[in-house]
């Protein structure tokens, strides 16, 4: 079993550090593979901008307007020799790759540059017989097209065909037909790019038209062949990005060449770039099956000295039943086995200890269960009488019966539903204006009241029943202690730190030094959870206590202090501000002020 163990940890690890190991070999060459085309992109971009800026500097001089306006007489021939004197040949010395520049206006005429270094151009040859004039396949702008071309000859006038990138662009004037300017680029910077992507032996780099034809190639022999459908199939969802195929066992990476309708892509054979992994492997493979050979004996010669005391202990374990937790284990010794036997009979009396306390919080479950729906009972039975007293007092015209009915009614509804722990304050608020009603009916004119609520913090979400209990000591300790009137503010605020403030300030006596002093000494105590089940009347603690309990943010909480003034005391609840989701807000309240 041991041996097994092992070869399977072995076997795991082996498989894991091979599998992680091609992962980041794939990494690392879609990393260096993409950086790679970034340049090459560049490089091509950079040809590209530079053939397309000599385009705009012919169109923009005075000699290619009079040549284009002009016929089969000396002024055309005038200008062209200008053009080439002043921008074909001082670009072709720099472009050595460029092999004929042509011009054609709308009137048929068309003059050829060439460099002379290179093949030349066929003197049959005309622009006008070129398929991309004919079929209007161009766009305004400058067009690009990979041809292998047979229109040029060498020095002995000998017909050769050119692999050439042909770049065009058409003009036309208000007093003219449309003209185009064609020029015949040789391939080979955009080969020697292509050369820098084989970051492996057998590695290529291609581009690639919209038709799925191979217009470049490391390997020229490629030229103008179908690109492999193994690659075409992979690079038709992303313009740039990577993938594996299994098939042909390659990494490949592309990416779009600007202002192109093109793709330049890089293929690495996975064992060219994996050579490495695959030398680790057999290696891991060999040291590997000597470590089980020496593991194996180890695994004997430990394992018949140490089961021994573990057989016995097993068969203790065995007699052991839930029935009969009496049992216990019979040990000696320092060993771990005897350490284990000390551990079993320590966890057989914890059992039992839990056996009993399951027992006693299920039966006081079943009574928890039985008083709620015994409240449940009673809150209908009370609710289908305060409803028959509203009715009474409506047909006996007691409006104010009726409103306190309402209010008394709500108040117990609001208090009773327990599906919602948090609702929106508008709620918390509308069910303290029904208590300061009832409230106010009691006391009459000895106490008013205020609720200011501000803009916005109507659908912020609050913990039930923490605003009434601070409200109700403002009374107790503010009117029925005293005798005096009181006058009672509830405002809500919304703080720049994403927290909602409810503050409750009165006009009663306030808090004594000792009171004020005790009180926020508990406040600021952080062993929450225990003073929480200590609690169970409702009161200031109790509230700070639960919003601490449930909201578990240091923010979350009450503070106390007498007002600024000095009449009265004031008490801040602060909650994070979390608005409530959708269906959850109720109508606005409908607060009564007194």
């Amino acid at each position: 079993m041991f041996f097994s163990i092992i070869l399977f940890i072995v076997a795991s690890v082996a498989v894991f550090s091979y599998l992680e190991s091609s992962r980041s070999i794939k990494g690392d060459v879609e990393r260096s593979s993409m950086q790679i085309l970034k340049e090459a992109n560049l490089n091509l971009e950079r040809y590209f901008r530079e053939y397309e800026q000599f385009f705009v500097q012919v169109a923009s001089s005075g000699d290619f307007t009079q040549w284009f306006q002009g016929e089969q007489r000396s002024d055309p021939v005038l200008s062209f020799n200008r053009l080439k004197d002043n921008y074909f040949h001082p670009f072709a010395t720099l472009h050595p790759e460029v092999l004929s520049i042509t011009l054609l206006n709308g009137n048929g005429l068309e003059n050829h540059y060439t460099t002379g270094s290179g093949p030349a151009l066929r003197y049959d040859y005309s622009m006008k017989n070129e398929a991309w004039i004919t079929e209007e396949q161009s766009s305004p702008g400058l067009n690009m097209l990979m041809t292998r071309s047979g229109h040029y000859v060498e020095l002995n006038n000998e017909r050769r065909e050119v692999s050439v990138l042909t770049l065009f662009k058409p003009y036309s004037f208000s007093f003219q037909k449309k003209g185009w300017i064609k020029m015949d680029i040789a391939l080979e910077p955009i080969q020697s790019i292509l050369s820098e992507l084989k970051t492996e032996d057998r590695g290529s780099g291609m581009i690639v038209d919209k038709a799925g034809m191979i217009i470049a190639h490391s390997n020229p022999a490629q030229f103008l062949t179908p690109v492999p459908a193994l690659i075409e199939s992979g690079i038709r969802s992303n313009p740039d990005g990577f993938f594996y195929s299994s098939e042909s066992e390659q990494m490949i990476t592309y990416r779009n060449i600007d202002k192109t309708e093109w793709k330049i892509i890089s293929t690495v054979p996975y064992r060219d770039a994996a050579r490495s992994v695959f030398r680790v492997k057999n290696v891991t493979i060999g040291i590997s099956l000597a470590g089980l050979f020496l593991a194996l004996l180890l695994v004997i010669l430990v394992s018949s000295s140490s089961t021994r005391k573990l057989r016995q202990l097993r068969r203790v374990m065995l007699e052991t039943s839930l029935s009969n937790m009496g049992v216990r284990a019979d040990v000696d010794g320092r060993d771990e086995v005897a350490d284990l036997g000390r551990v079993y009979n320590k966890m057989l009396a914890n059992l039992e200890d839990s056996l009993e306390e399951l027992g006693k919080t299920r039966y006081a479950q079943q009574q928890a269960v039985l008083s709620a729906l015994q409240s449940q009972i009673n809150s209908h039975f009370l609710y289908n009488a305060l409803e028959s007293i509203k009715s009474m007092a409506y047909v006996a015209n007691q409006e104010e019966i009726v409103r306190m009915t309402l209010a008394l009614s709500e108040l117990l509804r609001y208090v009773s539903n327990y599906q919602n722990t948090s609702v929106p304050v508008q709620q918390e608020i509308q069910y303290v204006a029904n208590y300061m009603h009832i409230m106010q009916t009691q006391y009459g004119e000895d106490l008013t009241y205020e609720i200011i609520q501000e803009a916005g913090t109507n659908e912020t979400l609050c913990l039930k029943a923490v605003i009434q209990p601070i409200v109700e000591n403002s009374i107790r300790y503010g009117l029925e202690q005293t005798g005096q009137p009181l006058f009672v503010r509830i405002e809500t605020v919304r703080l720049s730190e994403g927290c909602l403030s409810i503050r409750i300030s009165d006009t009663g006596p306030g808090f004594d030094q000792e009171t004020l002093t005790r009180m926020n000494s508990k406040l600021q105590d952080s062993n929450v959870d225990a003073h929480y089940r200590q609690l169970s009347n409702i009161g200031l603690l109790n509230v700070h206590y639960r919003l601490r309990v449930y909201y578990k943010d240091e923010q979350a909480g009450i503070t106390i202090c007498n007002r600024a003034d000095g009449n009265g005391a004031e008490v801040t609840v602060t909650l994070p501000d979390r608005p409530a989701r959708k269906g959850e807000a109720a109508n606005e309240p409908n607060l009564d002020c007194g």
